[in-house]
């Protein structure tokens, strides 16, 4: 028998026993199958999975929406490992049904952990080896909330199942952390207890239990200040958070502390080794990662090809143009993968930093190390690495992109446990770097009038449509995709190329406009395309000031000739963009912009993420997205060079008809 193996905690992956990855087509399939995946033998009627799914539907549209979601998941299933889906699924006229031997999900393995002590009839996790060992692996299988990233906003009663069923196992996973570390210090495991308690306070800060677990544990392994310290910190998150005060409990170990020690320290014990957490952390929280405001949309395929990535190379850089969303998608594997690094995941934001000088004092501040008198600063970051296992996130690396290599590589050297996940409009270009395009959000498919019927189901699971819709409705409650609007909806994406702050601008405009009028107004996109958040960067409130960034990063050729490439309406290929935007000939035998190769040059815009490439029929074509094209030719314009750059085109492409001509007869 063949198997599905499932991964639902921290996100969604789907494999065959082979390996293979299913790829399923959206999140509403996705969710279906994770569905039907949580209650396994159990039939489920299709007109509840059809009214849970598509509420806002006639029951006949709904439950052909059922059928055709049903046939794309069996579809995608059986081109990864035919006959898959006939021993997984049973289909009847009335009936789904998950079939449970064919399936292996990490949901079940979890629960099967957290719930084997209450089988044995254990109090403590102390009384059985086997048993700790189940919740310990257990908790190495929680690595994020159920369906992390995934979002039903036209389904509102699968959505508060979902956050039902999330809190549920969020709460199962913090008892099981609570156990093991009271386990853990009643062996006087002390280190083990540690990050034990850490890992809960990850997650929710204010949890004063284990604050008073971290406490034990820091006074066991002789650190009393740091046990001292710890107190502090949880007065702090239970006021900022909860308005409380500390419990007498916890009150009472901290004045016990205060008590001079009577014996000497305990020495610190070598790390045990646990799940996923070989290194002790030292530090609290785990993680420095901002909490999120907004929903996060769609990159459920990137998350996992970035999971396997961080899997094999220890720097990875995510590249794209301004506004693709790389900071997002970075802080959320980052979030995701929290469980992995025992000593954090730590965001180092370089955006509001000029100086390449100033960049390790960044690093060293996420970090919480200080300077020393007499001691290099890099060199301190980099002896507080050293037996330290985490994620670093260097984010927005383009203008510092020289100094960001030199301290990369520095620290990959020198730390054989930190891994970096870097996010740049181009790479940081040292050994060993893997690159992982970050390209805009799938759009959706045909025009808009095709796309407006109710007839045609799934529009929202569509990341691009998704985010305008979710972010619309913020600035205007109330405001849903409708037949009326859908069409105009469709065309706003498209034509912003489903760049993810573009979109976020474009919906901020629903307070006053219509989307069919956002539509009329998108030709003159840099006037309309403003008042981001306040308290975003500069360059970040307003889609002008997004390309200027980049722009203002080129060389003076690079300038030129980006803006010169605006000219091609569609793209081209090389021999076209050289032939119509280099200067003319200085007697070499190359094609140059002031002085510079025309090739070189196009090399280092695709390589800032200014030009698309695409394998055309063995042909490289390059090409631009529209709204970078049209700040390109405004550009051109501004630079008095668009009538000539006009007539060069027009004259390329009429004797390359006349040579086609020739060539057909």
């Amino acid at each position: 028998m063949f198997h599905l193996s499932l991964q639902l905690l921290g996100g969604f992956r789907a494999d065959t026993d082979s390996g293979t990855v299913i790829h399923l087509p959206t999140d509403k399939v996705r969710g279906l199958l994770a569905y039907l995946a949580l209650e396994p033998d159990q039939p489920h009627r299709r007109e509840r999975l059809a009214a849970l799914f598509w509420p806002d539907w006639e029951s006949r549209t709904s439950l052909r929406n059922l059928r055709q979601s049903l046939y794309r998941l069996g579809k995608t299933v059986d081109e990864a490992a035919p006959g898959l889906f006939e021993q997984l699924c049973i289909v009847t006229r009335q009936d789904v049904t998950l079939h449970g031997a064919a399936l292996v999900s990490d949901v079940a393995e979890f629960w099967a952990g957290v719930n084997l002590p209450t089988q044995h009839s254990h109090s403590s996790l102390s009384e059985c080896d086997t048993c700790r060992a189940a919740v310990a692996a257990a908790v190495a299988l929680y690595r994020g909330e159920l369906l992390a990233g995934l979002s039903f906003a036209d389904a509102p009663d699968f959505e508060t199942w979902l956050a039902e069923q999330r809190q549920r196992h969020h709460l199962a996973h913090l008892s099981a952390l609570a156990a093991l570390a009271d386990c853990s210090l009643a062996g006087k495991e002390f280190a083990v207890a540690h990050t034990y308690a850490q890992r809960q306070l990850a997650l929710e800060p204010w949890l004063e239990i284990a604050h008073r677990q971290a406490m034990r544990a820091l006074a066991g392994m002789g650190q009393r200040t740091a046990a001292m310290d710890q107190f502090h910190r949880c007065r702090t998150a239970l006021a900022d958070e909860l308005g409380v005060d500390p419990e007498p409990e916890t009150v009472a170990l901290y004045q016990e502390l205060l008590e001079p020690a009577e014996v000497s320290p305990v020495s610190l014990p070598a790390p045990v080794q646990i799940p996923d957490a070989p290194v002790p952390i030292t530090r609290t929280p785990a993680t420095n990662l901002p909490s999120l405001l907004s929903s996060f949309v769609g990159r459920q395929d990137e998350m996992a090809c970035i999971h396997q990535l961080l899997q094999d190379n220890r720097l990875l850089t995510l590249t794209g143009p301004g506004g693709s969303g790389k900071t997002r998608l970075a802080v959320e594997c980052g979030r995701h993968r929290l469980a992995d690094y025992p000593d954090g995941v730590w965001l180092v934001e370089l955006a509001d930093f000029s100086d390449p000088e100033r960049l390790i004092h960044a690093i060293a501040h996420s970090l919480g190390v200080s300077e020393r008198d007499g001691h290099p600063l890099r060199q301190l970051v980099a002896d507080f690495l050293a037996q330290r296992r985490l994620l670093l996130i260097l984010d927005n690396c383009e203008h510092l992109l020289h100094a960001c290599a030199v301290v990369a590589e520095f620290l990959l050297v020198r730390c054989p446990g930190v891994q970096i996940l870097a996010t740049s409009r181009e790479p940081l270009g040292i050994s060993g770097e893997q690159l992982f395009p970050v390209l805009p959000l799938p759009l959706p498919t045909g025009n808009s009038a095709a796309l407006i019927s109710p007839d045609v189901p799934g529009l929202l699971d569509v990341a691009a449509v998704r985010l305008f819709v979710e972010r619309a409705a913020a600035h205007r409650p109330g405001f849903a995709l409708s037949a009326e609007n859908a069409g105009a909806v469709v065309e706003i994406c498209q034509r912003l190329d489903g760049m993810p702050l573009a979109l976020e601008l474009a919906a901020a405009r629903i307070r006053v406009l219509s989307p069919a009028r956002i539509v009329e107004l998108l030709d003159e996109r840099f006037a309309l395309l403003t008042g981001g958040s306040r308290t975003a960067l500069p360059r970040q409130q307003t889609l002008r000031a997004l390309i200027d960034w980049s722009y203002d990063l080129l060389s003076p050729a690079e300038q030129r000739l980006f803006c010169r490439l605006a000219i091609f309406a569609g793209g081209a290929a090389f021999d076209a963009m050289e032939a119509v935007c280099a200067d003319p000939i200085d007697g070499t035998s190359i094609s140059t912009i002031d002085g510079e190769a025309v090739f070189d040059l196009l090399l280092r815009l695709v390589d800032k993420s200014l030009l698309l490439v695409r394998d055309d029929s063995g042909d490289n074509r390059y090409g631009m997205l529209e709204t970078i094209r049209a700040y390109a030719l405004e550009r051109l314009q501004a630079a008095g060079e668009a009538g000539e750059m006009a007539l060069r085109h027009a004259r390329y492409f009429a004797g390359l008809a006349a040579t086609a001509e020739r060539e057909l007869v």
